[in-house]
């Protein structure tokens, strides 16, 4: 090989560490969609969660709201046909 300047070799460590950059940049951006997944399954059962929840509160205030009442009949007489 003929002579190589010091630009040529800084050049060429440069081009270097560029690669390097951007194989360390895509273990991030792996890194953080992998994150980004699991966020989304919590939030996902977060919310089937709160469905759920919600669903049991619903009914209970159904049941709570709900009037109830007692009713007694009584008959006008032993051969009566009309509640009283």
């Amino acid at each position: 090989m003929g002579d190589v300047s010091w630009a040529d070799g800084l050049s060429g460590l440069s081009a270097l560490a560029g690669v390097g950059t951007a194989v360390v940049a895509l273990l991030i951006r792996r890194s953080a969609n992998e994150a980004a997944q699991h966020s989304n399954q919590a939030a996902e059962r977060a919310n089937a969660a709160a469905e759920m929840v919600a669903q049991v509160e619903r009914e209970r205030w159904h049941h709570e709201m709900t009037p109830r009442f007692d009713v007694t009949v009584t008959r006008l007489g032993p051969g009566a046909d009309q509640p009283a």
